[in-house]
C-alpha cells in the first residue's frame, strides 16, 4: 500500500529536482524492480499460508524465498547486460531498486524467525 503512496511522490520530487531525464530513468527502474520483486514472490506467501497441517518446516519456505531472491538478483544483471545497460547510473539505480525490493522480500522472513526464536 505505501509503495502505491510514495512512487508517484518520490516521481515528483525526482522531476523537480533533476529533470525529466532522470524521472524517466528512476520511473523505469522503479517499475522494472517492481517486476522482479514480483517474480521473487513466486506465491511462498500463499503456500506457507495455507499450509496448516505443517507439511513443511519454515525452513524450507525461507531457503525458497531466498534461492529465489538470488535468481532475481542475478537476473537483474543478465537483463541490464543483454539490452546494453552499460551506462553505471542506469544500471547502478536498477540494481539498488531492485536489491531493496530483495531485502523488503527477506524482512518479513527475519521478523517472523526472530519473534519465534524469542518465544
Amino acid at each position: 500500500m505505501l509503495q502505491s503512496a510514495i512512487s508517484p511522490v518520490l516521481l515528483i520530487v525526482i522531476t523537480r529536482l533533476n529533470g525529466i531525464e532522470d524521472s524517466g530513468l528512476f520511473s523505469f527502474a522503479l517499475s522494472l524492480s517492481v517486476v522482479f520483486w514480483a517474480i521473487s514472490l513466486w506465491g511462498g506467501r500463499t503456500y506457507q499460508a495455507s499450509d496448516v497441517k505443517r507439511e513443511f518446516c519454515s525452513g524450507g519456505y525461507v531457503a525458497v524465498r531466498f534461492v529465489a531472491s538470488l535468481i532475481v538478483a542475478v537476473s537483474a544483471v543478465v537483463f541490464c547486460v543483454l539490452n546494453g545497460y552499460y551506462n553505471a547510473t542506469k544500471t547502478g539505480l536498477i540494481m539498488i531498486l531492485v536489491a531493496f525490493k530483495i531485502f523488503r522480500n527477506q524482512l518479513p522472513i527475519r521478523c517472523v524467525q526472530c519473534f519465534a526464536n524469542s518465544s
